[in-house]
């Protein structure tokens, strides 16, 4: 990364950082549903990030092919 596009990109995340305050202060909104929304959008947009790259959250959870126990947690259909 160069020195300009470090810059630049510091100067994109102050003004959403900006953005995101002057937004807060306008929502009419309960404090639960800010909360759940935000929760919704990071996981929505990790599982997003997680998909593109071709890497799924659940892979290498279970490292022995024998125990079937976490397999049916983590791998529903496919059992052995």
């Amino acid at each position: 990364m160069t020195r300009s596009t470090a810059l630049w990109q510091m100067h994109a995340a102050a003004v959403l950082f900006g953005i995101s305050g002057i937004f807060g202060k306008l929502i009419i909104s309960g404090v639960a549903v800010l909360v759940f929304g935000r929760a919704l959008f990071a996981v929505l947009s990790l599982s997003l990030l997680l998909v593109k790259s071709r890497r799924l959250p659940w892979q290498g959870m279970c490292p022995r092919r024998t125990d079937y126990f976490c397999r049916s947690l983590v791998y529903p259909t496919k059992i052995g």
